[in-house]
């Protein structure tokens, strides 16, 4: 494999939220549990800390994160309600353990074409049940000549006994759930549209690893189309964790205040590092929607159980466009490779 390349990306706060998610379109990144990574944005105060641990200020005083915690100058994104502190930062929240909630019908495979899908109003299986779901979005200004752009996300599950799923999908072309329990998708490609993406959390031996992958609507060559993942390389760019132990929920989450081992993961992404190795970033692309949907199983064959939205993608990131000046933003080095 060639040596990873850094490369230094101006970003421009206009249109930053779906700038970000351009940003990931390009690349994919398959980063297991590491050590937990305190990340130098400015906002919070502190940074972010990619621990598994909602609350700033523990276990690293000083460390920002999603919600209130020890005292400290740590600061939080979250206010104990749920309720973002920022317009860079959403908590969306699903209904769980009900006959109310919105899931697949058997046979729905994430892979396929998303007008194949159906859905129902019913309760979903404990490891694919999710409830709360989150992202904020900050900078490091460490160096100002060379700014970078962070996304942190993170994603629950109302039970731990085995290997689950649960991926956030975005599309170009609308997608809808219509009230006759189908799915429309106006993608031309398979649909979907070349350049969608999907970024997957999948938890493996009951929850204790988490692995985060990106992947990328591409052609197959053979005249259709496929997600193919790419693997970055580098270890400073991409943070996952999930909880080791059991910690607090201010907002709540399954009817609780706490969530159990394994029940959380999170992952912070250097956007901005990332979008210099895109394979070609002089493409430009505008999101209208993005999909949260879980599976019981990590293979690419497993059947669909929970999902959230579709969500506007304007709601959720702030914008629904992307512009950008290809003198500025487009680079000729590579990092990404297929799988």
């Amino acid at each position: 494999m060639a040596k990873n390349q850094t490369a230094s990306v101006p970003v421009n706060s206009n249109n930053l939220g779906l700038r970000v998610f351009l940003f990931l379109l390009f690349t994919s990144v398959a980063l297991q549990s590491i050590e937990a990574q305190v990340i130098n944005v400015d906002n919070p105060n502190g940074g972010f800390d990619i621990d598994a641990n909602l609350e700033a200020n523990s276990p690293t005083n000083g460390a920002g994160d999603w919600v209130i915690g020890s005292a400290g100058s740590g600061g939080f994104v979250l206010d104990n309600s749920g309720s973002p502190l920022t317009n860079l930062t959403q908590l969306v929240r699903d209904e769980y353990n009900t006959n109310t909630d919105n899931s697949f019908t058997s046979g729905s495979k994430a892979f396929e074409d998303p007008n194949t899908w159906t859905w129902t109003n019913s309760s979903v299986t404990g490891k694919g049940d999710i409830h709360n779901v989150m992202y904020h979005m900050g900078m490091d200004q460490s160096v100002p000549s060379d700014p970078q752009q962070w996304l942190m996300l993170g994603a629950d599950r109302r039970r731990t006994n085995g290997t689950s799923y649960i991926d956030f999908e975005f599309f170009q072309a609308g997608i809808t759930a219509n009230p006759d329990f189908t799915f429309t998708s106006t993608g031309p490609d398979g649909g979907r549209t070349e350049n969608d993406i999907l970024l997957t959390f999948e938890y493996g031996n009951g929850g204790s690893n988490v692995n985060i992958y990106f992947y990328l609507w591409e052609p197959d060559g053979a005249g259709g189309f496929q997600y193919n993942l790419y693997i970055i390389l580098s270890n400073d760019n991409a943070f996952g964790q999930t909880n080791l132990s059991t910690i607090n929920v201010p907002f709540g989450a399954f009817n609780a205040a706490t969530y159990d081992p394994y029940q959380f993961a999170e992952a912070g992404l250097n956007l901005t590092d990332i979008f210099g190795g895109l394979p070609d970033p002089c493409l430009g692309v505008s999101f209208s929607n993005v999909l949260i949907k879980t599976k019981n199983s990590t293979s690419p064959t497993a059947a669909l159980n929970d999902f959230v939205g579709p969500i506007s993608v304007g709601l959720t990131v702030n914008s629904a466009e992307i512009a950008y000046e290809p003198s500025v933003y487009c680079s000729t080095t590579g990092r990404g490779s297929v799988v």
